[in-house]
């Protein structure tokens, strides 16, 4: 009871930017599973309808959008699923016109397998994913800035 009474607390604007993302880290989190990574982010690239900000309110936007995705996060219980967040902010970030570059770097874990971790960047910020692991540890993968321009 206490989510909902959480949820039912909130502003309307922040009721919505919550339900889209959560529902967009769903169907995220299932297209990776069930999908190519580029027929995924070709839809992606589909329904990204990007408008434009004033630049007195993209901060607030980004943050917004951070908050939001942070909440469905929460609320979905996942923990090692950055990618579905960093898809999810990349493309809430894009239909509100702002600049979202996606990071996917890798790193040898000290057990000898290789790791991953997906965040956004907005103007060098990083937006999402950047709580977890220390990402000055992780190589960025060159190949994606490619494909970034491309599908994302």
């Amino acid at each position: 009871m206490t989510l909902l009474s959480n949820f039912l607390r909130l502003p309307f604007r922040e009721k919505r930017g919550l339900v889209e993302s959560f529902s967009l880290m769903l169907i995220f989190r299932a297209g990776l599973h069930l999908l190519p990574f580029r027929t995924l982010c070709r839809w992606l690239k589909r329904i990204e309808t990007p408008g434009v900000p004033p630049l007195s309110r993209e901060r607030d936007k980004v943050a917004a959008i951070a908050r939001s995705i942070g909440r469905a996060n929460k609320l979905l219980g996942w923990r090692d699923d950055c990618l579905p967040q960093a898809l999810t902010a990349c493309l809430l970030m894009k239909r509100q016109g702002l600049a979202a570059n996606l990071r996917i770097g890798v790193k040898n874990g000290s057990d000898g397998q290789l790791r991953a971790h997906a965040w956004v960047e907005h103007n060098g910020d990083i937006v999402v994913g950047g709580t977890g692991p220390n990402l000055q540890s992780y190589t960025p993968l060159t190949a994606l800035t490619g494909l970034e321009r491309v599908i994302l």
